[in-house]
């Protein structure tokens, strides 16, 4: 199912999957490891999403913020469009895996839930 082309350097990854423009900033100041484990995270929830409804735009915004411990507060912004609606969530953790995933999980729940409201009796 996964035909990403992977085509980005520098401060964005662009990708698109199955006619989805996914687009992915703000991890240029991570290392190689943390940018694919985000770009995974990220392509597994498209796809998950895919499943249920017609989604046509996925972005994600990664903002760090370093406090003067020297430790980073993530915060991640996604932004999707699906079957037309617009569809928005944010999340904020310490760590930027847990904060992909908190995110990433917010924004299914709420296009499943629009889904699942849309269903008829």
């Amino acid at each position: 199912m996964m035909d990403g082309k992977h085509s980005g350097t520098g401060r964005d990854i662009p990708l698109e999957i199955d006619g989805v423009d996914i687009a992915i900033s703000g991890t240029h100041e991570e290392n190689a490891f943390a940018r694919d484990a985000v770009r995974a995270e990220v392509v597994k929830s498209v796809e998950k999403v895919m499943k249920v409804s017609d989604l046509t735009r996925f972005k994600v915004n990664v903002k760090k913020a370093d406090d003067e411990g020297g430790r980073a507060r993530y915060t991640i912004l996604v932004n999707a469009t699906a079957d037309g609606a617009e569809f928005h969530a944010d999340h904020t953790e310490w760590d930027l895996q847990k904060a992909v995933s908190g995110v990433l999980g917010k924004l299914e729940r709420e296009i499943f839930r629009e889904e699942d409201r849309k269903k008829p009796f």
